[in-house]
This record gives C-alpha cells, structure tokens and sequence, in this order.
C-alpha cells in the first residue's frame, strides 16, 4: 500500500510531465498559427493592385470560409503547378522544420527531466539504504558511523534514538523491580523444598521412609525446583537481560554433554538416550541453547514412557542446522503440544516448551513438531550455523 507522501511524490512528478507537454504544444501551436497568419497577410498583399470588387470578393470569401478548395487546384493546374504546387504547400518547410525543432526540444526537455528524476531516484535511494544500515544499528551488532550527508535523515535517526534511550530509562526500574520480584518469589518457593528434602533424606536415614519413596519424594522436589528455575529464566528474556556469547558448537559433543547430564533423570523414567548426530555444528550461545535441548529432552523422557529410546539426529541444510528429537512414543493428538506459556500440555503447565521456543527464535532459528514415521513426536530445531545478526544494546549517539 502506498504512503500518502509517495503518492505525492508520484502525482507531482505526472503532474510536471504534464506541463510539459501542454506548455511545448501550445507553444507549437501558437507559432504555426503566427506563421499562417503572416503567410495569410501575405497573399492579401497581394491582391492591392487588382480590383477593389475583387478585394472584396476575395476577403469575404477568406473570412466566411466558403473558399472552394476545387478552384484552388484548378488554378494551380492551369499555372503548370499541379503537383509541385501542392507538394510544397502540403510539406511547408518551415512547418516540418518547426516540428523538428519542437520534437528535438521535446526529447531534450524529456531527457533533461529523466536525468534530474534519475539523480533524485538515487539520492532517495541512498537516503533510504542509509536509513535502513543505521536503523539497524538499533537493532544489530553492526556498529555504523552517521554521513553528514544526510542531515535531515541523521535529524530523524537522532529522534528515534532520543526516543528509544527516553523509553529505555522510563522502563528499565520497572523491569528491574519484576526480576527482583520474580527472583524473591523462586527464593521463598525454594526454601522450603530444600527444608523438606533435608528433613526426608534425614527420615530415610532414620529407616522412616523406604529407599522407593525417597526416590519418588526428591523427584518431585527436583521438578519443582526446576519449574522455578525455568520461570526466572522466562522473566529474564521478557525483561530483555539475557545477553548471548555465540560461538562454533560441535553438535554431537552437545548433545553427548546434554545426555550425560540427564544420565540419571532417563535412568529413572527407564528411558534410553541415543546420539546419532553427524559432524554438523551450530552458531549458538552453548549454555541457552544446550538449555533448549534440554528441556526438550525432558519432556520427551517425562513423556515417552518406560523402556522406550529417544533419539537425536541432525543435517545440514544451507545455512541451517536442523536437530532431529524423535521419542518413538505413540502419541496421535498432536494438536496438543504447544509453545504458549501456561498452557498445559500432556503434563506439566508449558513453561519449559515456551523458553525453548524463545531461545530457538532469539537464535534466528525456528522449531516445529511433527509426527514421525514410527508414530511418534519429533521435534525438529533449525538453527543457524553462521554468524547472524543479534540485537545490541542501545548506545546514544553524541550528536
């Protein structure tokens, strides 16, 4: 859709081509009908040594038009110039060569105006390839330096960036103020789950509680205890304070990290691991998104039952890595497994799926989840594997 301003901009330029052509042609036409005029007055001129009644015999028919163009001919013909005559009068030279004039006028005025429209073309052009490389100094992590070419678009920049830094410091004790509150709230949440899982290792060492029990006990502890964790994070990426160290990720030692990590929560659901990644690698923040896979991975174990295998593949296409999660679980209503937070999926309430979804987009990279050809869930996470540009933290300018 176009923008009033365009739409200016283009109604002025037809409304100049316009002129143009009405102004010339009326020009034409006023000096072809000067030169008939004066041709006219020429051939009266000549009629003063005849005949007065002839005069005005000549004249009436001049002015009321009722010349017979026959009698013309005829004349001409009796006179030997029946077709030179009307050769020379139908191509005038001075009529053909006033419209050579004209037409070459016309083609430098069009010309001229082509070549002014043209140099506007690109000075737009630049302005707005200016405006766009330091638009994205907001925005990426090229640092630019300002052209003072471009003062009125260095004019705007500065407002939007006095905008921006405005904003900036009118919202960030705000945010502050959540990550204190969310962090307060994790620390209460916490204090007693720690208190209850001293207090039970201490009943199961009294031989109050059965091993099983403990088992199950501290389970629960732990999933709690990571819920909380995974909320603080979550509040981090909506406050904007999470910052990123990107760097060359070799995926198979990855996910060989990820599943000795969680070695004893698979042993406990009786889930196998298997890394069957090739020797692709990402470009990535190791610790974020080592935190996406993860979670990932623990819903699939949570979810996939006992004896079951998970396995995590991986290819690379263009300038994409795409990591493969199948579960091999048998689970057909796919349409529940979502990315929202707070909705609830097959267990849990989808906090942990919600900041694998923001950590794989903040990567510039996406994730879906599809039916495998076994039946079961697979996670697909394309991530990029070359540098892509990141969001920097707004520095002012000084003007």
């Amino acid at each position: 859709m176009e923008t009033g301003c365009y739409s200016l901009h283009r109604l002025k330029h037809r409304a100049v081509i316009a002129f143009i052509i009405v102004f010339s042609l009326l020009f034409y036409i006023l000096c072809i009908h000067i030169y008939y005029y004066n041709r006219t007055l020429g051939v009266i001129g000549i009629l003063k040594n005849v005949d007065q009644q002839l005069q005005q015999k000549v004249l009436y028919d001049l002015f009321t038009g009722s010349i017979d163009i026959e009698d013309g001919k005829y004349v001409l013909m009796k006179n030997g110039y029946q077709f030179s005559g009307r050769y020379f009068i139908f191509f005038d030279s001075f009529i053909i060569g006033i419209s050579i004039v004209y037409l070459t006028i016309m083609v430098l005025l069009f010309r001229i105006y082509s070549s002014f429209v043209k140099v506007k073309i690109n000075r737009i052009e630049k302005e707005l390839d200016y405006l766009k490389t330091e638009t994205e100094h907001f925005l990426f992590g090229t640092k630019i330096v300002r052209d003072n070419d471009y003062k009125e678009c260095n004019y705007l920049l500065d407002r939007l960036e006095q905008r921006v830094h405005d904003m900036s410091l009118t919202n960030r004790g705000e945010l502050d103020r959540m990550i204190n509150f969310h962090q307060n709230i994790i620390h209460q949440i916490n204090t007693p789950l720690n208190t209850i899982k001293i207090l039970v290792e201490y009943l199961c060492d009294e031989g109050k509680i059965e091993k099983e029990y403990l088992d199950n006990i501290n389970y629960a502890i732990n999933k709690a205890s990571d819920l909380t964790h995974i909320y603080l994070k979550i509040s981090k990426f909506d406050s904007g304070k999470v910052k990123y160290s990107f760097e060359r990720i070799e995926l198979f030692e990855m996910i060989e990290e990820i599943y000795l990590a969680l070695k004893i929560y698979a042993d406990y659901h009786q889930v196998v691991l298997t890394n069957k990644c090739d020797d692709s690698f990402i470009y990535a923040d190791a610790i974020w998104i080592k935190e996406a896979i993860e979670n990932i991975v623990k819903n699939c174990i949570e979810n996939v039952g006992k004896r079951r295998e998970i396995i995590i593949k991986s290819k690379t296409i263009n300038e994409f890595t795409e990591i493969i999660i199948d579960d091999g679980q048998n689970y057909n209503n796919i349409e529940n497994i979502n990315f929202e937070r707070f909705e609830s999926s097959q267990s849990g309430i989808g906090i942990g799926l919600h900041l694998c979804k923001q950590i794989i987009e903040t990567h510039l990279g996406d994730i879906l989840v599809t039916v495998s050809s076994t039946g079961g869930l697979r996670f697909v996470l394309k991530i990029p594997n070359k540098p892509q540009k990141m969001k920097i933290k707004f520095c002012p300018y000084n003007r």
